[in-house]
This record gives structure tokens, C-alpha cells and sequence, in this order.
């Protein structure tokens, strides 16, 4: 849990830092249900007070917590991530879309088709299932690179193919310019929409604001749809402000900060949390050699390994060493490990 100083937020065209957040509450935990992040908002208000706003991705398990906080004519200015929201509605278009569950099929066979060929520098970037709308904009600047290749032998990307060969394996895509052409204007109303909102937040006005900016983009019904259902998005929350007021509307700080300690974890990264942790809030801003020292005169080991006990007895990495561990150790009467011949 991240909390914004007011200071933070008044910046004008400068998207949040990692130094500008400081962290509130980090709280691992095996699930989160409704009622275990409401406690933790209460205990977190009740520790530094009720905030002006919170900001989730959306999903009930923390949007409906927050909704329950505080008293009436003091509760918080609940906020939505524009980025999952325009992924949600991006998805809910496409659906519709009868071209494009053909478009993802073909685009799943595609590796095999190309890798150890010629084309293989055609191959798309993975196509992500988890999230995989909010991360379009890789397949589909695959896909207008494609188009455009097909239509320009001359190119040195294409030295050494054949157009038989280029026709046979990627031809395909020329049937979907038209609405590859239509997602790419969706995409780039998204991507318009959140470079705006991480820099500007949200104010009185933004939905005008983006308005201006987004509207020479749209030519196409599909992305004319996206872009309104924008500015209503927009325009519902500026509604709520204060005078002159000016609150981010984004967790791409809280996401990107997630990426930093990832990177911190290496190979461990998709098994989950690891002890490692507790070096989070360390990760947010630089640290002088007196804070260092500072800390490991408050806080002790003993302190530290509690609180690995309490919140990470068991990680995925554990486990994982404790399974061979056991498989290792030769049961009594039991068969003898096989090894390897040399």
C-alpha cells in the first residue's frame, strides 16, 4: 500500500516517481478476501489517518473495502485504474468482433511456422493470455509491421525470401488489414488516454482536455466507442473533485514498483514472495549510508526473522528445496536413489 503526499500530487505534466510514493503497509498474504483488505485499510487509516482518495485496479476485493471506509460525509474518493478499465472495455469491443478470436488463433500457430526458417525474425512477441488486453500494443505493432513488409519486397528484411515464401507463411494478415487497422486506432486512443492521465491525473477539465487531444485520432465507430466511453470515464470522476484540486489516477507506480523488486528476485520471481520482501520500501527512493545505519541500529535481526515467521513461513522456494530434500533421504527398506552412470 502506497500512499501520494498532497505535495506530490499538484505536479503539473510530470507523471509520479518512485521517490515521490512512500510505502504504507507491505502485508503478503496466501489470498485477500473482502474482509481481510478492509481490515488492513482500517488499521492503515487508523494508524496515518483517513486518506483523500484510493486507487485500485478495480477488482471488488479492494474496490468495495474501500467504498466502506470511513463515515458518511467523510469517506474517501474511490478511484479506478484507467488502464485495467480500458482494458476491460477494449476486451468487451473485441468480443464482439468476429475477426478476432480467428485473428488469435492464427497468431498461436505462427511460432511454429516460423522458428528455424528464413522468417524467423518475423516470429510476433509472445501473446500474453494473463492481462492480455492491457498488453496488445506488441502484437498489434507486429501485425502493421507485417502488413507493411507484404507490401514492400524491397525491403532488406525481406532479402533472401521469396514472395511465394512471404505469401505462404504471412499472407494471411493481408484479410485482417482492415481490422488491424481499426485495434490499432483503439490502441493508440488507450495509449493517448494513459500517457495523458500518468502526467496530468485527474482535474477539473481533464475530460475536455482529453477530448481535444484524442479526438483527431478516431476515424473508425469501433475506436469512436472507446474514445467516448473515455471521456465519460473521465468526466464521472472530475466531477468529484474539490476546487482546484488535482489527484493521480493511476497505479503504474505501484506496477512498475512491483517490476523493481522482481528484478531484485531474479529466477525466484514466479514462485511467488520471497524473503526478500522487506527490501521493498528500500527500493522506492536511494538510501544514504546514515539511513542504513540508522536502521540497523532500530531494527534487530531477531525482528526481521520474526517477521519472515509470521508473514512468509512457507514460500513456493521452500517448499520447493524441501521436496527434494525428502526425496533424497532414503526411506528404511525403501528402493535406492538412481544415479547417474558415469
Amino acid at each position: 500500500m502506497l500512499r501520494v503526499p498532497e505535495a506530490k500530487v499538484q505536479r503539473r505534466g510530470t507523471p509520479l516517481r518512485h521517490r515521490d510514493v512512500e510505502v504504507l503497509a507491505v502485508r503478503p498474504g496466501e489470498a485477500w478476501k473482502r474482509d481481510d483488505v478492509a481490515k488492513v485499510y482500517q488499521e492503515t487509516a487508523d494508524r496515518y489517518g483517513m486518506p483523500r482518495a484510493i486507487e485500485s485496479d478495480g477488482a471488488v476485493e479492494l474496490q468495495d473495502p474501500a467504498e466502506n471506509l470511513g463515515k458518511p460525509g467523510a469517506k474517501p474518493l474511490v478511484i479506478r485504474d484507467p488502464k485495467h478499465f480500458l482494458a476491460n472495455k477494449f476486451e468487451s469491443l473485441l468480443r464482439q468482433d468476429a475477426h478476432w478470436e480467428v485473428f488469435v488463433k492464427q497468431i498461436a500457430g505462427m511460432r511454429c511456422a516460423l522458428q528455424q526458417t528464413e522468417l524467423a525474425h518475423f516470429i510476433p512477441r509472445g501473446f500474453k493470455m494473463k492481462a492480455r488486453f492491457m498488453n496488445l500494443a506488441p502484437t498489434l505493432n507486429w501485425a502493421s509491421a507485417i502488413l507493411w513488409h507484404l507490401d514492400h519486397p524491397e525491403s532488406r528484411s525481406r532479402q533472401g525470401i521469396t514472395p511465394c515464401r512471404m505469401t505462404e507463411k504471412l499472407g494471411w494478415l493481408r484479410d485482417f488489414a482492415p481490422s488491424i487497422q481499426r485495434w490499432q486506432e483503439c490502441q493508440e486512443v488507450i495509449s493517448t488516454a494513459l500517457t495523458f492521465i500518468n502526467q496530468q491525473g485527474i482535474f477539473r477539465g481533464a475530460a475536455k482536455r482529453f477530448h481535444d487531444l484524442g479526438a483527431p485520432l478516431v476515424h473508425h465507430s469501433l475506436s469512436r466507442q472507446l474514445f467516448q466511453t473515455t471521456v465519460a470515464f473521465l468526466r464521472k470522476y472530475e466531477r468529484k473533485l474539490r476546487p482546484n484540486e488535482r489527484l493521480p489516477m493511476s497505479t503504474e507506480i505501484l506496477e512498475s514498483s512491483f517490476a523493481l523488486y522482481k528484478q531484485l528476485e531474479q529466477q525466484h520471481s514466479k514462485s511467488g514472495f520471497t524473503s526478500l520482501l522487506l527490501t521493498y520500501p528500500t527500493l522506492l527512493r536511494p538510501t544514504t549510508p546514515q539511513e542504513v545505519a540508522a536502521s540497523l541500529k532500530r531494527v534487530k535481526t531477531v525482528d526481521v526473522n520474526q517477521w519472515i515467521a509470521t508473514h512468509l513461513p512457507n514460500t513456493v522456494a521452500s517448499k520447493r528445496q524441501l521436496m527434494f530434500r525428502e526425496a533424497k533421504a532414503t526411506p528404511a527398506g525403501g528402493a535406492t536413489p538412481v544415479r547417474a552412470a558415469v
